[in-house]
């Protein structure tokens, strides 16, 4: 009798060991199934974030920054900063396409005082050329009013946007102007009549 005793106690203890064991196991894997798991974002995701783009600011050195809200104080800003010879980093053309022809005329004088010869005909252009969209006889008087050596340069961006909007008005407008400005006028109009009417072209030359 002591002798089984002693055979079943190794096989009662195997089946107590392994009892164990699968209970552990099926604790564990129940534990870890009700746990919530964070799971790593996807490549997918994080390069979603890392491209999503933030709002458009004109950056002006100094680190101030302006917003595209209302055109004219962005630019008005951008300009004091170039007038104190600051520099700027960023797109500002698409708010000058957004002026009104009162403000294009209120922020040329602010324009006029840049130093930089470069960069004040920069400014000076893109404006002049948004005034011929919209009030064009305003443009030509105010690039008439330039000095000899900016004038020129002005009146033909001002009269090539004009042309290609009115040929004909531009064209009258150009007959009249003073010696000074009208052989170089005459010329950047008819080189627009040329190439929208060859024929009409020919006729003016005639005349």
């Amino acid at each position: 009798m002591g002798r089984q005793n002693a055979n079943r106690s190794p096989f009662i203890l195997a089946l107590v060991i392994s009892g164990l064991a699968l209970g552990t196991g099926f604790g564990v894997g129940k534990w870890f199934a009700e746990t919530p798991q964070t799971a790593a974002p996807s490549a997918s995701v994080a390069l979603a974030k890392a491209t999503v783009p933030a709002p458009l600011l004109v950056t002006i050195a100094g680190g101030e920054r302006a917003d595209g809200g209302d055109p004219a104080d962005a630019l008005r800003e951008i300009l004091q900063q170039s007038i104190n010879g600051g520099r700027y980093v960023g797109e500002w053309q698409p708010l000058v396409a957004r002026l009104t022809s009162d403000e294009v005329g209120a922020l040329l004088p602010l324009v006029e005082k840049i130093r930089s010869k470069n960069r004040r005909a920069l400014f000076r252009t893109a404006m002049l050329e948004r005034w011929a969209k919209l009030d064009p006889t305003a443009a030509v008087r105010y690039a008439q009013n330039l000095n000899k050596e900016e004038r020129q340069s002005a009146l033909a961006s001002v009269l090539r946007i004009w042309a290609e909007a009115e040929l004909q008005a531009a064209w009258a407008w150009v007959q009249k102007m003073p010696p000074k400005d009208g052989y170089d006028a005459y010329l950047t109009v008819l080189t627009c009549m040329s190439e929208r009417d060859p024929v009409a072209a020919s006729v003016c030359i005639g005349k």
